[in-house]
C-alpha cells in the first residue's frame, strides 16, 4: 500500500513531451495499450465511497505485462494533487480475474483502452496517454507536490493547464460519449 500523489498536465504536444523525457535521460518503461475494466458490487457501491477496483493489463506487439488488480481510496488531500491510498498487487491471468470478481458479485462499470509511454524520470513517474477521440495529457506521479513541480519545469510544461480530475472526469469533461466503454 502506498499514497499516490500526481498531476495530469494537459495540451500537451506527445511527441515533443516524449523527445524531451528522452533528452532528460527518462529511463523509458513501456509503450503500448492499456485496457482497464473497473467493478463495482452493487450492495457495496464502492464509486459512492470513492473507491475504485481496476483490473488491468498493458500489451504490445512484443510482450504482455502481468496483469495488475488494484483497490485506489481518495484521500482528503490538498486541491493543488491528486493523492489516493493504492493497493496493487499482479495477477498472472487477466480473464480468469475478471471472471472471479464477476463471479462474487462485481459487475463492470468501465471497461476502456488507452495508449500509454510509461517513463521514469528520476524518481518521478510519467505516463503519456492517449484515448480515442481524447487530447493526449502527460500523467506525473511522484512522492511530493515540489518533486512533480520541478519535472514540469524541466519538461517545459509549466504554462500548460493542469487537473487533478480523473480520467473518466476528464472525459467526462471533453464531452466524449460513452467514455466508461472506449475502444481502439
Amino acid at each position: 500500500m502506498h499514497l499516490e500523489k500526481e498531476i495530469k498536465v494537459l495540451d500537451i504536444n506527445p511527441n515533443g513531451t516524449v523527445k524531451r523525457l528522452m533528452e532528460l535521460g527518462a529511463k523509458f518503461v513501456f509503450s503500448g495499450t492499456m485496457r482497464e475494466i473497473a467493478f463495482d458490487h452493487p450492495r457495496l457501491r464502492l464509486k459512492e465511497r470513492d473507491v475504485l477496483l481496476r483490473l488491468r493489463q498493458c500489451r504490445n506487439p512484443r510482450s504482455i505485462r502481468p496483469a495488475e488488480l488494484t483497490l485506489k481510496k481518495k484521500t482528503k488531500g490538498g486541491s493543488k494533487l491528486l493523492e489516493r491510498i493504492e493497493i496493487e498487487t499482479e495477477v498472472s491471468d487477466f480473464e480468469a480475474t475478471r471472471e472471479i470478481l464477476e463471479a462474487l458479485g462485481f459487475r463492470i462499470c468501465r471497461d476502456r483502452e488507452k495508449a500509454r509511454e510509461e517513463w521514469m524520470l528520476g524518481d518521478i513517474k510519467a505516463e503519456v496517454d492517449s484515448y480515442p477521440d481524447a487530447p493526449p495529457y502527460i500523467e506525473l506521479e511522484g512522492s511530493s507536490r515540489k518533486k512533480i513541480k520541478k519535472a514540469i519545469q524541466a519538461l517545459g510544461l509549466s504554462d500548460n493547464p493542469t487537473s487533478t480530475m480523473s480520467s473518466t472526469e476528464l472525459l467526462k469533461h471533453w464531452g466524449i460519449k460513452n467514455y466508461n466503454f472506449i475502444k481502439f
